[in-house]
């Protein structure tokens, strides 16, 4: 009975911006401190076609004029996230070949729209962003930190830590490079921010990006970006550990986690794997540019150190399944 009141709840402390849900007129106002992310969004939501912004919603209101504070108004959807769905619900095989099929027209229809961008920014977004992330989470828990070693045992087994794969990563991205598209990109496209109305197959994005770096800002960018963000919630498990569904333990320089995935983890995998070949991308190149993703999280998660690590982890162990392939 109070479901959708908890979500409006949950809606509004989970932003560092400041959110007011009128369900009634099923409007969101969303007001920040940083004023360039919101105008952000504004412009990225302008500049979609027609075609593609319905999928958004609509700004019905925007105030600039505040020096301390920036505003948007603009229409709330009431459908549960893709998040909700993995980790709450119990949705059959079927549901969920609904849901990606749904997925699969979206990310046809960013594909119409092309864009062209330089070997070396493309390697600079996906590698300087990580760089740059490694650096905080260093400031948040230490540079000495046993988890920087060369070499990490995770699990049981011996993984090899980034900074021994710099070269490798870099031509691994140059190579991807070749046969990436660039196109409308959403650039957040995590379960979190895909809202789906299991009644009519309505699906609805939130938050995007609005940039694949200073090279290109706006509504363009890796076709491959959207398919990890895509896939880090599954065969990433990502919304498993942002919501606390995991165990950790670190025991001189040892570590250990667990992931309590569902019983549907497997057949909700092999759908995402579906969807990567359909596209033409191999699996191995998406799960690269995913375990970027888990290893540039952790300073974003400074509330909780073992999630932090866990992350952190969970990306360097993905990074060196994706290579050794």
């Amino acid at each position: 009975i109070n479901y959708y009141n908890a979500r409006i709840k949950l809606i509004s402390s989970r932003s560092f911006n400041k959110i007011e849900v009128n369900p009634i007129k099923s409007i969101l106002k969303k007001s920040s401190y940083n004023h360039q992310t919101l105008k952000e969004e504004v412009n990225y939501i302008n500049d979609l076609p027609k075609e593609i912004a319905i999928y958004f919603p609509r700004i019905l209101d925007v105030d600039f004029n505040n020096p301390d504070r920036n505003e948007i108004t603009m229409e709330y959807y009431g459908y549960p996230t893709l998040a909700e769905y993995i980790l709450f619900w119990e949705l059959n095989n079927g549901l969920w070949k609904n849901i990606f099929n749904a997925l699969k027209k979206v990310l046809e229809e960013f594909q119409i729209y092309n864009a062209k961008i330089s070997v070396k920014e493309y390697s600079k977004f996906y590698w300087e962003k990580t760089k740059n992330r490694l650096i905080d989470f260093e400031h948040q828990i230490g540079k000495s930190n046993s988890i920087f070693s060369d070499e990490l045992t995770i699990n049981g087994n011996r993984y090899k830590n980034i900074q021994l794969f710099k070269e490798k990563i870099l031509n691994k991205l140059t190579g991807l490079y070749e046969n990436s598209k660039f196109n409308i990109m959403h650039g957040d496209l995590c379960f979190n921010n895909i809202l789906y109305d299991l009644y009519s197959g309505t699906i609805r994005l939130i938050d995007a990006r609005g940039s694949f770096g200073d090279a290109m800002p706006g509504i363009y960018g890796d076709h491959c970006y959207d398919i990890a963000k895509i896939s880090h919630s599954t065969i990433g498990l990502y919304d498993y550990i942002v919501n606390g569904l995991f165990s950790f333990e670190e025991s001189n320089g040892l570590y250990k986690y667990n992931i309590f995935e569902r019983s549907n983890q497997k057949s909700l995998i092999d759908i995402n794997i579906d969807l990567i070949k359909h596209f033409g991308y191999k699996v191995e190149d998406i799960t690269f540019l995913m375990s970027l993703l888990f290893i540039s999280m952790p300073p974003l998660h400074n509330e909780n150190i073992a999630r932090q690590k866990t992350l952190y982890l969970h990306g360097i162990k993905l990074l060196n399944e994706s290579l050794a392939k």
